[in-house]
C-alpha cells in the first residue's frame, strides 16, 4: 500500500502531526477500521479505511486529492487479518465511541498526540488503547464536544457525548481553533426605543442582521424599522424612522453557552414624520447620521441557535424643530434603546 498514486504529494498535517496517510491506516488498524465488528482488521478493511479517511482529510488540503493505492499478489483463503486489536484485553483497554460524529483522540490532553481518529460513521468504532487519559474532540455539523476519559486494563470505556462540553462553532472562531475564519449568522430582534425631540413618545419597531463572527471581533450589517406616535391637543403625529447600521462588537465567553459583548457602531437614519389636524399640515421627512454604543447578552439555547438581549445608547445628528422662532437646526439627540430577539448560525 503507498500513500498516493504515482503522480501526486503525500501529504502531512500539522493537526495530526505526521501524514494524512499514516494516520489513517494506524487508526484504522486499533480498531476503527473493523467494519463487520468481528474484532479482527483484515487487509482489505484496513485499505478501505485508509483510503476513504486520506482522501475526505486531503480534500480540504490546498494540495487537493490524495489517493492511497495498492499492490496484491496473494494467495490463500479467507481473510488476510493484519491486527486483532483486542486480544491483549488484559493489557489494553477499549474506547467505544458514538456514531455519526467525527473524533480525534489525543494522548493525555488537547496538545498531546493524535492517537486516532475515527470518522462520522453511522456504526458505533472500538479503539485498542494503552491504559492512560485521553482528551476527544468531536465535530458536528454546527458544534464540537470536548473531554477527557480514563481508559483501564481490560474495560471497555463508553463515551458518552452528553459528558462532554458542548461548543458552538462561533465560540470556536473567536478563539481562533477548529481552523475557523469565520462563522455567520442572521438575527431578528424586536426593538423599543426612548423617545427623540421630534417624535415625543416611544418607538416600537424590529431590527434584522447578518453577523459575521472573526476571531478578533464580530461584525454586523442591520436594518431596523420602528414607528411612534403622539396625540396631541390640536394636532396629532405618527413618525416612521429607518435606519442602517454597521457595528463592530468584542465577544467575551462567559461559557460555552453565555456570551457577553460590547460594541460601537456608526449609521444613519430616515425620519417620515406625517401630522393630522383640523387645517393642512404638510409631512416632513429628515435624515440623520448616528452612532451607537451597546452592551448585549447572548445565550445559546439549541444546535445554533441562540437568543440575545442588549441595551443601547445611540446619539443622532438631525435637524430639529425649534418651537418659538419656527427654525431648524441640526444637532444631536440622544436616544435609548433595548432590544430582545435570536438568531441562527450557518
Amino acid at each position: 500500500m503507498t500513500a498516493s498514486a504515482g503522480d501526486e504529494i503525500a501529504q502531512e498535517s500539522d493537526e495530526l502531526r505526521g501524514s494524512f496517510f499514516t494516520h489513517a491506516l494506524v487508526s484504522g488498524l486499533l480498531g476503527a477500521a473493523d467494519r463487520d465488528r468481528d474484532g479482527n482488521v483484515a487487509l482489505d478493511e484496513a485499505y478501505r479505511f485508509a483510503y476513504e479517511n486520506t482522501l475526505r482529510s486531503s480534500s480540504r488540503s490546498a494540495a487537493g486529492l490524495q489517493h492511497p493505492t495498492f499492490f496484491y499478489d496473494l494467495r490463500g483463503q479467507g481473510q488476510l487479518v493484519i491486527t486483532r486489536p483486542f486480544v491483549q484485553r488484559e493489557r489494553r483497554g477499549a474506547l467505544e465511541l458514538p456514531p455519526a460524529i467525527l473524533y480525534l483522540v489525543f494522548r493525555d490532553g488537547p496538545e498531546g498526540q493524535v492517537s486516532a481518529e475515527v470518522p462520522a460513521d453511522p456504526a458505533v468504532r472500538r479503539l485498542s488503547l494503552p491504559p492512560g487519559t485521553y482528551f476527544l474532540r468531536g465535530r458536528a455539523a454546527d458544534y464540537v464536544l470536548e473531554g477527557s476519559v480514563q481508559v483501564d486494563a481490560g474495560r471497555v470505556t463508553r463515551v458518552d457525548p452528553s459528558a462532554l462540553t458542548r461548543i458552538e462553532y462561533a465560540h470556536l472562531a473567536r478563539k481562533g481553533g477548529a481552523r475557523l475564519g469565520s462563522v455567520h449568522a442572521v438575527e431578528v430582534l424586536a426593538q423599543l426605543r426612548s423617545p427623540l425631540p421630534s417624535s415625543h413618545s416611544l418607538c416600537y419597531g424590529a431590527l434584522g442582521g447578518y453577523r459575521i463572527d472573526t476571531p478578533s471581533l464580530a461584525w454586523t450589517l442591520r436594518v431596523g424599522a420602528c414607528t411612534s406616535a403622539h396625540d396631541g391637543a390640536t394636532i396629532d403625529s405618527r413618525t416612521l424612522q429607518l435606519d442602517a447600521w454597521l457595528r463592530a462588537s468584542r465577544v467575551f465567553d462567559l461559557s460555552s453557552r453565555l456570551a457577553f459583548d460590547a460594541s460601537v457602531a456608526i449609521g444613519g437614519a430616515y425620519f417620515d414624520q406625517r401630522f393630522k389636524t383640523r387645517g393642512s399640515a404638510p409631512s416632513r421627512q429628515s435624515w440623520a447620521v448616528a452612532g451607537e454604543l451597546a452592551f448585549g447578552l447572548s445565550l445559546e439555547i439549541a444546535a445554533g441557535t441562540y437568543t440575545t438581549l442588549e441595551a443601547a445608547l445611540d446619539t443622532y445628528v438631525l435637524p430639529l424643530l425649534d418651537a418659538k422662532s419656527n427654525h431648524s437646526s441640526v444637532r444631536p439627540s440622544a436616544s435609548a434603546r433595548i432590544a430582545l430577539g435570536a438568531g441562527t448560525r450557518f
